[in-house]
């Protein structure tokens, strides 16, 4: 049976006519060649409103939560089951999204029965206790805070202090419903802060700052020196801070930089002791009027411990010292021995009565006076702080200017407000102006270095629910508060210090958060931004003193963990490239070793060849090659304490530090060394812990060219303690330590468990 093949013309035919759109003319809506649009929309009204549903639901069918849709900067680590912590507009998607029964009414949750129903009950009851004890104006007694006593025990204990409360015709109340206090120690260190009893397990051995609520669903945090500090944002920020600190503004809680107050009883004891403690060789009328902070070295006995913020003014008889946290204990005790040996002064723990924020970037004093709201403040000093506000260039005004204000509640705005000052004025008699007159509120300062100051401006604080009620009856809330703060700006790192009552950071650190065009940082983005300044950042980039050279040791243990917690397969071969010295850390004993033993040889160029080794006639190892000074390296026994010392090139010791040049003993003087910052001149990286060698001197080839030898372990001259790519420069840089002999400033940089060298240029910081 044949079958014939239809032909082309048939199949074009078939083919064109699925393609072509068969049309109807006979509908209603049009007639006489003219659509009548209002009768097609209503004849075809179910399909469009489909079509707009189908579109919409396309749209969203990848997003499982609404979280999904957030914006970046919105979204939090722990927001999933908590609909307080989603923004109001999408709280009723996510009750929706969260419901799993077809009534949408969420099955209720098995509650606790025996022994855990009943510890849970007897908590509830404990902080109602609590609450109603404040809501007295009045606080929980320290016992009830004690961890090792046992539920029934603290339940007492409130119980016995509310019938005390009810009794007492004038009990000791406190003056705000928040409880509100000023935690400050007399001549002894400040007891802990109670915070909230719900959280005071917690925070037994490590105090949390007063936005530590705030920052723990924002913010990676770390357990050192006595706090929890901010460590970074869990949200990817490197460029960001970047950017904001030359565009912006970018915020830190400082709180953890500890505070103390020295109050003099004679007027001329205040000046002696500002001199002994900073070593400065006069005291200027700017640092002693009060214009001026000072910001600089700290000396106890003489010596060097870190860098502090000192200020004082002529018109209070008190002065404020703050230091980093880890100095804080040591100073406080050798000031207040001082004040025993004088009996002139007395000391006061403010650690967790005085707290501070740091704002940096351009436009840091714009973004503060947009939450600051002034009170009582004199004229001329209202208007300073209003120029200053319009200055957005850091280099503009010098450091350590020195504001205090009073300021109201800063939450009786809902929103920040800009300044209203339009006027044109010269920027450079500005500066003038400010550089040499005082725009200092005396009022306000003696209240912020005073306890019973700081004690009054807590009157009336507001808590939420007040602040809602008075938001509900006025657009602006009426407020008692009376706010004395002081805003510095600092030396090294230009950012705008505001320091101010310990339990007021958090109100203004909150009104701060609203601005637009900030970034937040914690101790990783100081480090950070630091680091592209050419700066150094304590303690990191601080060995030399007592706790850099802790963080060394510290960083040198946990790495040395991970690395034996590898695989024996994925562990790098250190042995190969590092030798003896670690490759863990920054090796300075090795170095101080390695440098006195390199001057004691008489040898004008050590042998680079390994040679055996050859003893004179006392059994004494002649330095003759690398190899020989390496033996005697190994060979001496373990420094003790911090092997290097910040010095200069002057002052060097003139002499060896060995008795005779037959022999090495006794103990090793410590290496001076000089902080310098590190910059590729061509391509290479450099990481931490990166090797410093001095450039050999280049050698003549058999063609007549000249080349460049790799230097040897005898060369080494230094270590950076940090080091990435930097993007402001736009090429890899670090921050290290050399020796202080080294006068050059080409040397060779060698990353960890790197051969090669690349050239780099260093120059003091």
């Amino acid at each position: 049976m044949s079958s014939s093949k239809p032909s082309v013309t048939s199949r074009k035919a078939k083919l064109y006519n699925s393609r072509k759109i068969r049309t109807d003319l006979r509908d209603p809506s049009y007639k006489e060649g003219k659509l009548s649009v209002p009768d097609f929309l209503s004849a075809r009204e179910y399909e469009i409103k489909s079509f707009e549903l189908s579109q919409l639901n396309s749209k969203y069918a990848t997003s499982n939560r609404c979280f999904q849709s957030l914006p970046r900067t919105l979204r939090r680590r722990t927001a999933s089951h908590n609909i307080k912590r989603i923004p109001k507009r999408l709280r009723a998607k996510a009750l929706r999204e969260m419901q799993n029964t077809v009534t949408g009414v969420p099955t209720k949750k098995k509650h606790s029965r025996g022994r855990q129903l009943y510890r849970l009950k007897m908590k509830k009851k404990l902080l109602m206790l609590a609450s109603r004890i404040k809501s007295m104006r009045a606080f929980p007694e320290s016992q009830a805070f004690n961890v090792d006593l046992k539920l029934r025990d603290k339940l007492k204990v409130l119980n016995n202090q509310i019938k005390q409360l009810q009794t007492d015709k004038e009990p000791v109340r406190l003056n705000n419903a928040l409880g509100s206090y000023d935690n400050t120690g007399v001549n002894d260190f400040a007891p802990k802060p109670k915070g909230n009893l719900k959280y005071s397990k917690r925070q037994k051995e490590f105090v949390w700052m007063p936005t530590h609520i705030w920052h723990a669903k924002r913010f990676h945090m770390i357990k050192k020196w006595g706090y929890q500090i901010p460590l970074s944002p869990t949200q990817k920020c490197f460029r960001s801070v970047s950017r904001s600190s030359r565009n912006g503004s970018i915020l830190f809680e400082t709180s953890y930089y500890d505070c103390m107050t020295v109050e003099f009883s004679k007027a001329g004891d205040k000046l002696l002791f500002f001199k002994h403690i900073t070593q400065l060789k006069s005291i200027q009328d700017k640092l002693s009027k009060g214009i001026m902070s000072y910001e600089g070295w700290i000396y106890m006995n003489e010596t060097k411990i870190g860098k502090g913020l000192v200020y004082t003014s002529d018109k209070v008889d008190q002065l404020l010292i703050r230091v980093h946290p880890s100095l804080f204990e040591e100073l406080f005790l050798y000031v207040k021995n001082l004040a025993i040996f004088e009996s002139s002064f007395t000391v006061y723990d403010c650690r967790y009565s005085i707290g501070s924020i740091e704002v940096g970037g351009p436009r840091a004093v714009h973004t503060i006076s947009k939450i600051l709201h002034l009170t009582e403040t004199p004229k001329d000093i209202h208007e300073k702080w209003f120029k200053a506000t319009k200055i957005h260039d850091t280099n503009v005004i010098p450091p350590g200017t020195t504001f205090t204000l009073h300021t109201q509640d800063p939450r009786i705005y809902k929103s920040p407000i800009q300044v209203p000052f339009k006027k044109e004025f010269d920027k450079t008699d500005f500066v003038i102006d400010i550089s040499s007159n005082s725009s200092v509120d005396h009022s306000a300062l003696s209240s912020l270095l005073d306890r019973n100051g700081r004690y009054r401006s807590y009157e009336g604080q507001f808590s939420t629910k007040d602040l809602g009620k008075e938001f509900r009856r006025f657009q602006v809330a009426r407020s008692k508060s009376k706010v004395p703060i002081m805003i510095t700006k600092l030396r090294d790192t230009h950012n705008w210090c505001i320091i101010c009552p310990w339990l007021w950071t958090q109100p203004i650190w909150l009104k701060l958060c609203q601005n637009r065009n900030i970034s937040l940082g914690g101790l990783k983005q100081q480090h950070q931004l630091a680091f592209e300044r050419s700066k150094g950042f304590y303690p990191t980039d601080f060995p030399f003193l007592k706790e850099g050279w802790l963080e060394n040791n510290f960083i040198n243990k946990c790495n040395q963990d991970l690395y034996k917690r590898k695989q024996r397969s994925k562990r790098p071969n250190y042995e190969m490239s590092e030798g003896h010295v670690s490759p863990f850390s920054c090796d300075w004993e090795f170095l101080q070793k390695l440098f006195y033993i390199t001057r004691h040889s008489n040898a004008a160029e050590l042998q680079k060849i390994n040679n055996y080794g050859s003893y004179d006639e006392n059994l004494v190892r002649n330095l003759v090659s690398v190899n020989d000074v390496m033996a005697l390296v190994l060979s001496l026994k373990p420094t003790e304490g911090i092997p290097i010392e910040l010095g200069r090139k002057e002052h060097l010791r003139a002499q060896t530090p060995f008795a005779n040049t037959t022999s090495v003993h006794g103990t090793l003087p410590r290496l001076l060394v000089r902080q310098v910052s590190v910059v590729v001149t061509g391509k290479g990286s450099i990481s931490d812990f990166a090797r410093i060698y001095k450039a050999p001197q280049a050698h003549a080839t058999a063609d007549g060219s000249s080349a460049s030898q790799d230097p040897v372990i005898t060369d080494l001259i230094g270590f950076v303690t940090s080091g990435t790519f930097n993007i402001t420069v736009g090429a890899a840089s670090g921050i290290g330590c050399v020796a202080a002999n080294f006068a050059g400033d080409c040397v060779l940089v060698r990353n960890v468990g790197c051969s090669s060298f690349c050239p780099a240029r260093i120059a003091p910081l």
